[in-house]
């Protein structure tokens, strides 16, 4: 089948730089031009550590998994702060019709990734869509919360409400809103599409109280929710105090104090130094990400179905696949497969990581539900598919299906 062509535009700019005062900052109206834009070339990442070739001390990824990040690395060499920009794929489309619109949120992970890794022409063109993709903030400048209860004063000058990232999709979907008629976009059919990580953001976007009616009409969860275990950092002031302390800035006695003097030194750190400070994690958690701010995420956001509030119920449609989790798996575990004491270790550590009580109990009840007891010599290729299948379970389906009954509950199209 020969598809129609698709017109691409790319390095769009949908918000202005957040460069030197406006690091951290809620994303800004974009600048003007005059004239007419080149939109050739693909805009810069924004900036995120390196993912290829794996750090020192890392286990190598599975195959499958190390050729991906291979290949997707010198796509995100080009990076820099300036980097909220949008790549629009529109059908050549000579009708006075209008068409469907399709916005992509990049996942993979809360502190790299880029919307332009993505070419959406062949998706334009033969659903007949308008795809758009972005890039937002990642890492510590899309995701530092020093703003206890979400409040700010003096324009931000001491403290900082977090999800900067989770703003600037907002600004995007607001410049698509006011912009993609021009591109032969629907601006009342919107669907907003997000995978791993990107998904978990569509979903705080779903439940967020700052999202206005309009600003998007569907929505496509692939393999992510807001409920997964990676989806919030719980600490976040306690992130941000570790990346001072390395970065030697200075901190308050009192963490749930403003930080002026940790956020000047902060702002003065070049982009690429901060991106690339090592924090230690707890496997199956995330450094950076989501947070309460109590602005964009509210306390209560995992009992939400949806906020926007004054418009038809947003559609949503959601699914996983049987082998998400598969990204744990170390190139040895695998080719070779996993023993039972490699299994009881990742299964105690993911216990111990996302739970504070009946740890014992919890882990037990794992290795009853996810054992194949019809087979006790527990060969490792068995083995592995099990522990992927119950970290599929744990990390994609329960939070998945958590998030699909509070929609049904509240008689919302799912």
């Amino acid at each position: 089948q020969v598809l129609p062509p698709t017109e691409v535009f790319l390095s769009v700019p949908y918000a202005a730089p957040p460069v030197g005062a406006a690091r951290f900052s809620p994303t800004n109206s974009p600048l003007p031009w005059d004239g007419v834009r080149t939109c050739v070339a693909a805009p810069p990442a924004c900036p995120q550590p390196s993912i290829w070739p794996p750090r020192q001390g890392a286990s190598a990824p599975n195959a499958r998994r190390a050729a991906f990040l291979a290949a997707v690395s010198p796509l995100l060499a080009n990076q820099s702060e300036d980097c909220l920009y949008l790549n629009i794929y529109a059908p050549q489309n000579d009708e006075s019709s209008s068409m469907a619109v399709i916005v992509w949120v990049h996942g993979e992970s809360f502190s790299w990734g880029a919307g332009s890794i993505y070419d959406a022409s062949v998706l334009a063109s033969y659903a007949r869509v308008v795809v758009v993709t972005l890039n937002y903030r990642l890492g510590p400048l899309g995701f530092l919360n020093t703003s206890p209860g979400g409040r700010d004063d003096d324009n931000g000058i001491h403290g900082v409400v977090g999800n900067q990232g989770l703003l600037d999709i907002l600004a995007a979907l607001s410049w698509v809103r006011e912009n993609i008629q021009g591109f032969h976009g629907n601006p009342h059919s919107v669907t907003l599409l997000g995978h791993t990580t990107g998904a978990a953001l569509v979903n705080y976007l779903l439940v967020s109280p700052v999202v206005v009616p309009d600003m998007f009409h569907r929505a496509i969860l692939m393999s992510g929710s807001a409920h997964s275990p990676w989806a919030e950092v719980r600490d976040a002031l306690s992130v941000t105090a570790r990346l001072a302390h390395q970065l030697n800035c200075p901190l308050p006695n009192d963490l749930n104090t403003r930080h002026p003097e940790t956020m000047a030194c902060l702002r003065n750190v070049s982009a690429s130094e901060l991106v690339k400070i090592e924090l230690p994690e707890y496997k199956f958690n995330s450094v950076w990400g989501p947070s309460i701010d109590g602005v964009v995420v509210q306390q209560d956001f995992n009992t939400r179905p949806v906020s926007v509030s004054g418009q038809e119920p947003v559609s949503v449609l959601f699914g996983v696949t049987d082998a998400d989790a598969t990204v744990h798996l170390s190139q040895l575990h695998d080719t070779r497969g996993v023993n039972v004491q490699e299994r009881d270790q990742i299964f105690r550590t993911y216990v111990r990581n996302n739970y504070h009580h009946h740890l014992q109990e919890i882990f037990l009840a794992i290795i009853k539900d996810y054992s194949d007891w019809g087979n006790p010599s527990h060969h490792p290729i068995k083995v592995r598919d099990l522990v992927v299948e119950a970290l599929c379970d744990a990390e994609y389906v329960a939070p998945m299906a958590k998030f699909g009954q509070l929609l049904a509950e509240r008689n919302n199209k799912a």
